[in-house]
């Protein structure tokens, strides 16, 4: 009886052996995130989720990071563009303005948004649009919690231990509950009073008169360091009565579509003209125009106008 379970200890100790030189040399690493655990087969997701506008944090529901486990509490699968709580934040940058909602990417920790001076990694990584959670057998281990994910471009993916979902959003520059709000994806200080940043901005609502004169209708200036990477996706998002007329940087009308890039090195003011795309009927009734000879013309024009 011994013999015969030694043997089989020996047996069970030599299949033992195989699998564990079989598996990949990874299995047993630690991830490089702050959650530790085994990385095999991409079978442990990371649950953070950070909130950022190029590199200043975003206060979002009162912190600048949450958990997917949270977010998705209650639903099967998170929608950004859709949640509500995630659509707006506040900067953390000292200047209380707002954020909104831009996109989401999923990027690998060892390059990963920061808070670094000029560290902009908007690019970087791959953009999703939604989220979901399913448990998963994996080999050796059992069943583990993975989230996955749908791109941009409509494939699906896993969300890994050594990757964190990114949430950015663009700094609203001009708000206004009647026109609309003006933003961009890379922030500016409020204020002048900050000597790393030298670069006044002007970004500003307008219309214009039947003259070619603009009436300015609300405006905001901000302060930025003098990089050389532009500022970039400087846009407006109106409200359904208004639409965009054309667009001036320095007075000079832009060609290149509805979003434009400055430059940081000289001062720029930039306009969005607006007109309204409601009508107005015009319909004359003349009282008294039966007494009129037939040679008194009237005008009977019935036409839509804006």
């Amino acid at each position: 009886m011994k013999k015969k379970s030694g043997k089989r200890f020996l047996s069970w100790l030599l299949a033992a052996v195989m699998i564990i030189a079989l598996m990949p040399a990874n299995a047993f690493a630690n991830d490089d995130n702050d959650y530790g655990g085994i990385d095999t087969y991409a079978n442990q997701s990371n649950d953070n989720v950070e909130f950022w506008c190029t590199n200043s944090r975003v206060n979002v529901g009162g912190k600048t990071s949450a958990s997917l486990n949270s977010l998705l509490s209650g639903k099967t699968q998170l929608v950004f563009a859709q949640e509500s709580s995630l659509q707006e934040g506040t900067l953390t940058n000292g200047s209380g303005l707002t954020g909104k909602l831009w996109k989401v990417m999923v990027q690998d920790n060892r390059n990963k948004q920061t808070g670094n001076s000029n560290d902009n990694k908007t690019g970087t990584g791959t953009e999703i649009t939604s989220i979901w959670g399913e448990w998963k057998w994996i080999h050796f281990q059992g069943y583990r919690y993975q989230y996955n994910y749908l791109t941009a471009d409509g494939k699906t993916g896993t969300l890994r231990s050594n990757q964190t979902v990114v949430v950015y959003y663009k700094q609203v520059f001009v708000t206004d509950s009647n026109y609309g709000i003006i933003y961009g994806t890379d922030w500016g200080y409020n204020d002048g009073s900050h000597d790393d940043a030298p670069t006044r901005i002007t970004y500003q609502f307008a219309q214009e008169n039947n003259n070619g004169t603009p009436t300015i209708l609300k405006s905001g200036d901000y302060w930025y360091a003098k990089k050389t990477d532009p500022i970039k996706g400087i846009g407006a998002q109106l409200n359904p009565k208004y639409e965009i007329s054309k667009i001036t940087v320095d007075d000079t009308e832009c060609t290149n579509g509805e979003e434009i890039s400055l430059d940081r090195q000289s001062s720029h003011v930039v306009t969005f003209y607006i007109r309204s795309v409601e009508t107005t009927k015009v319909q004359y009734n003349w009282i008294g125009a039966e007494n009129l000879g037939d040679d008194v013309k009237l005008p009977t024009d019935t036409g839509d106008y804006n």
